[in-house]
């Protein structure tokens, strides 16, 4: 068993790449009328990381026999006796969490002659909530404002109402929502959160609903197109906008999201479908294929058409294998325009210390989402004798032979070659079994190149120290 020790990790940045400049990956944009974003170097800037939360790691699955990492979260979907501790008032759990605790930060999954690489971290949202909230119930003289809402069938319970101004800062100013809105809208603390990561960016929202996140998409972005079935929302969305004053670069369309197929484009597109109501809390594991409205697959079909990436914000206990699968099968549909690489970018988002839920970022590019720090942590996590010396020795095998190629040998190394989980014994084995020969020569003529490097500030700090004092 594995004396895991903690790996406080640095700010993160997770940068998109020219699939040009990448030796080892391969993107193909699904239009050449499409923005942009493959011409330039784009960062995800991680604002609000804090990796002081990722505690209690909990041991590692010792089960040799396991050939497919997708069968280990098909393991964490179906067991029902998690013992991690959700810290959720409801206690829904995330499956998620559970993969990240059990088996670290980085997944590669490989089904159907396809690879997946998963990124899995914990983001902390800055917000007020419980002021936020104390004030919504401090402020009594509008209860008959509430009530009567209810009665007219526009507002579930008073709790909800109690967190209008987590919901919407300027409530207060003409803000209008529906009965669905107020379970539905995302907060503004995790819209903005959201918004930071498409910064100067042409971005959808295929389900705007009460435009939560149009309004922010509208203040950091470039264009945002504003997508609703129901012309109540579509209506609700444009007033909300123009309480905030963001609606010049909005258009606004009222449509059904499964009809864009062919008539926009853009670098983002964010979706956040009707979860199915508020009964996703009683089910124990989500599947996004029985609850969600329309049929993830058409969605999935028509978003790798009209935009790069997606963002795709789902409920916290996800079946996360289940949403695989079925981009998987999209792809398959599309082999001839889709390469066989994909990135999967999953974040659990924290708000008032508790899981809120989870925003997954996957799409046609493919772009860097592993840092230098994340490796180190991934090493720290299932390796004995990591240190700085033989962890930059393995980042060099994955800036030499890539990321897809290193996941996928080294899961393979831990499940079935290995008895001692030593870093420099595997080390080794890539030397001897994986690497061919130039790509040792690379390794090696960088290795010696450092060794020069630190010879000759080690002579120049013995140097400093023999020179005379005047």
């Amino acid at each position: 068993m594995i004396n895991r020790k903690k790996y406080s990790a640095s700010s993160i940045n997770s940068l998109i790449e020219s699939p040009e400049n990448l030796s080892t990956k391969e993107s193909h944009s699904p239009s050449e009328s499409s923005s942009s974003l493959h011409d330039e170097k784009f960062s995800f800037s991680e604002i609000f990381y804090n990796s002081n939360l990722n505690k209690n790691k909990n041991t590692i699955l010792n089960n040799n026999s396991i050939q497919d990492l997708s069968q280990k979260i098909t393991y964490f979907t179906t067991n029902t006796n998690s013992k991690s501790n959700y810290n959720n008032l409801n206690n829904v759990p995330c499956f998620v969490l559970d993969i990240l605790e059990n088996e670290g930060p980085i997944k590669i999954i490989e089904k159907e002659n396809k690879l997946f690489l998963i990124k899995i971290q914990k983001v902390k949202i800055e917000d007020n909530f419980k002021e936020l909230y104390e004030k919504g119930k401090e402020k009594n003289n509008n209860l008959n404002y509430y009530n009567q809402k209810k009665e007219a069938g526009n507002l579930p319970e008073i709790s909800f109402f109690y967190k209008r101004y987590y919901y919407y800062s300027k409530y207060d100013k003409g803000i209008k929502m529906d009965y669905e809105s107020w379970y539905s809208v995302t907060p503004e603390s995790i819209a903005k959160y959201i918004a930071l990561l498409t910064r100067g960016k042409v971005i959808i929202d295929g389900f705007c609903g009460s435009g939560g996140n149009v309004i922010q998409f509208s203040k950091y972005g470039k264009k945002v197109f504003a997508i609703d079935i129901d012309k109540n929302k579509i209506d609700i969305c444009k007033n909300n906008c123009n309480v905030y004053e963001c609606e010049n670069n909005i258009e606004f369309i009222l449509d059904d999201y499964l009809n864009m197929k062919g008539k926009i484009k853009a670098d983002f597109v964010f979706l956040s479908p009707p979860w199915g109501g508020l009964k996703y809390k009683n089910s124990n594991v989500y599947s996004i294929k029985k609850f969600m409205h329309p049929n993830i697959i058409d969605i999935i079909r028509v978003s790798l058409n009209v935009a790069k990436f997606i963002l795709f914000y789902v409920p916290r206990n996800l079946d996360l294998n289940e949403l695989i699968d079925l981009v998987s099968f999209v792809k398959n549909e599309i082999e001839s325009n889709s390469g066989n690489k994909l990135n999967f970018d999953v974040r659990i988002l924290y708000s008032n210390q508790k899981i809120k839920t989870l925003l997954i970022i996957f799409g046609y590019a493919v772009y860097d989402i592993i840092s230098d720090d994340d490796i180190k942590q991934f090493l720290s996590f299932h390796y004995h004798k990591v240190n700085d010396d033989n962890a930059k020795y393995v980042i060099n095998f994955i800036k030499i032979i890539g990321y897809y190629k290193f996941f996928k040998y080294e899961l393979d190394y831990r499940l079935n070659i290995s008895q001692s989980l030593n870093l420099n014994y595997m080390i080794k084995y890539f030397m001897m079994n994986i690497l061919n020969q130039q790509e040792k020569l690379q390794i090696k003529a960088q290795y010696m190149l450092k060794q020069l490097r630190s010879k000759k500030n080690g002579k120049n700090n013995q140097n400093k120290k023999k020179k005379p004092i005047n």
